[in-house]
């Protein structure tokens, strides 16, 4: 849809690369794609972290990507220098099950309110990580709730120089839920000095 709407509507050239670990998905993107006569869309199945893109992403985005592969997303798209980065993340399990001691623990004694809270530490986090790279951040109901539960994004616009009073931000966080999200074994500028 966004294709057809760049391209055809508005005239704008514009290529896609889509990435997955199901080779079955890619599978059926490049026949929807040859059914759609789009020759500017390649996909390749393969592990976020490790694909070799030849071209620079201008936008990096990732819809209902699951658990970690939303922060690989947001990696990628930070290493590769993408102007803007737009994530809907989905289920966020490692923070969810990392949770230790934290000032809330009494309230995640219920797993419904352990699953939200986890969702919205995890998405701020993300948020500070962003904002940190120099990305301009916003965070928003993009359809409603009934849609769909999951209904979060995260949009950033890289607009400074990396800013380290957001990665403050995120330290504190870390250390009021005494987690350590997989996102820091893959951008080694978060490490403390």
């Amino acid at each position: 849809m966004l294709n057809y709407m760049l391209t055809r509507k508005l005239g704008r050239p514009a290529f896609f690369i889509g990435v997955d670990r199901n080779p079955q998905l890619m599978k059926k993107c490049r026949e929807t794609q040859r059914l759609l006569g789009f020759e500017n869309m390649e996909f390749h199945a393969a592990d976020i972290m490790e694909s070799v893109l030849d071209k620079k992403a201008d936008v990096t985005y990732c819809f209902h990507a699951c658990d970690i592969a939303t922060d690989e997303t947001i990696v990628k798209g930070i290493v590769s220098g993408s102007r803007f980065i737009m994530a809907v993340p989905c289920c966020q399990r490692e923070i969810g099950c990392g949770t230790r001691a934290h000032p809330l623990a009494f309230m995640t004694q219920f797993p419904v309110i352990k699953e939200r809270l986890s969702s919205l530490v995890t998405d701020t986090m993300r948020a500070f990580i962003l904002g940190a790279a120099g990305y301009k951040v916003e965070i928003f109901e993009f359809v409603s709730s009934k849609v769909t539960p999951k209904n979060l994004m995260l949009r950033a616009e890289k607009i400074w120089p990396e800013k380290a009073d957001i990665l403050e931000q995120y330290w504190r966080l870390s250390a009021m839920f005494n987690v350590e999200p997989k996102i820091e074994e893959y951008l080694m500028w978060l490490r403390p000095k």
